[in-house]
């Protein structure tokens, strides 16, 4: 597929989006009823909701964190205060343009100019979405076991299976890619192509640092636990309570399914997926209706946040359309 089908294939997926995410986000708003969402309004506590906020903020330094651990393994440094820059304005590309360059590419953008290692700039990303899931894979299982326990539901159940299938597929694939074996088999293999090589050579970065490793998945399970806590704030926040268990149990799934490009920034699946999960569990509709609004709210003025950076930091000759073409170029020269 050449340059040009790829963009028309990419604005044509754009596009499919956008009428899902709006009949979404309509069905969301349809079934709920607008006079308890009137009365959570009126009662919900400024407290709380200004805690979950400053929860978010600390979460931008902790994610932050974590990118730095990882960058180190592949011997890329930067300073903590730059990287967390850096994160708030990829959370202005992934919410407010989005398919067009993304927080993702923003980041290996911003970091691939180190004189070490372009292809560690671009591993280091992908490898902490996938070990970040893991995690979260985890410590969702762990939720679901204790729901399950607690209440004997089918949907603590439900949520068991699920998180044991996806951590053990996650398990398994990089288990398998970790192989010594396998990845001397796969250098040799002449079929298999330059940029796979590389990503497998790379790999082995985790296997000799394995100290540096353990520290990015402690940092992970600290960036899960304050997640866990930012979303039991805005609950109370509206005056109900739900188990934190079923609570962990519930994010794992909804973020996982909201990772699937269905929707524009996974609006109306991690919307939709949460309120019917979480009503399950003692929190009503319209409060878990308001409990992701609120969510939004606040997400989007960390967003706006990093927009005010990235005007700061911007070059006079980086605009937006610039900072595309050197992703793509970074992707030429990685792989």
């Amino acid at each position: 597929m050449n340059e040009d089908k790829k963009k028309r294939f990419k604005r044509l997926l754009f596009w499919l989006k956008v009428p899902i995410t709006v009949g979404l986000c309509g069905f969301i708003l349809a079934n709920a009823d607008w006079n308890n969402i009137f009365i959570a309004i009126q009662n919900a506590k400024t407290s709380f909701i200004l805690f979950a906020f400053f929860a978010i903020l600390l979460n931008v330094v902790v994610t932050a964190l974590k990118w730095k651990k990882i960058l180190e393994i592949h011997g890329i440094s930067y300073p903590l205060w730059q990287l967390t820059a850096y994160y708030f304005t990829a959370g202005f590309f992934s919410n407010f343009l989005p398919g067009t360059i993304g927080g993702d590419g923003y980041r290996i953008y911003k970091t691939c100019q180190n004189p070490n290692s372009t292809m560690g700039a671009v591993l280091a990303v992908f490898t902490e979405r996938v070990f970040g899931f893991m995690v979260l894979l985890a410590l969702g299982l762990c939720g679901a076991v204790g729901s399950y326990l607690l209440t004997g539901d089918r949907f603590s159940l439900l949520g068991l299976i699920f998180g044991l299938s996806g951590l053990m597929a996650f398990t398994i694939l990089v288990g398998i890619l970790s192989l010594k074996r396998i990845q001397a088999w796969a250098l040799k293999k002449e079929s298999i192509p330059q940029k796979i090589k590389m990503l497998i050579t790379h790999l082995s970065d985790y296997r000799l640092q394995r100290t540096k490793f353990l520290h990015f998945i402690f940092v992970s399970i600290v960036f899960y636990f304050i997640i866990f806590i930012f979303w039991l704030l805005l609950i109370h926040a509206f005056g109900e309570a739900c188990s934190v268990f079923s609570l962990v149990m519930v994010v794992m799934i909804s973020t996982v399914l909201a990772a699937l490009p269905i929707s524009l920034n996974g609006i109306g699946i991690l919307d939709g997926s949460f309120i019917y999960l979480i009503s399950q569990f003692g929190v009503t509709y319209e409060t878990a209706l308001m409990v992701m609004v609120m969510q939004r709210m606040l997400v989007a003025v960390t967003s706006i946040i990093g927009g005010a950076l990235y005007y700061l930091d911007r070059k006079p000759k980086e605009p937006a359309g610039q900072i595309r073409e050197g992703i793509q170029s970074i992707k030429e020269t990685a792989l």
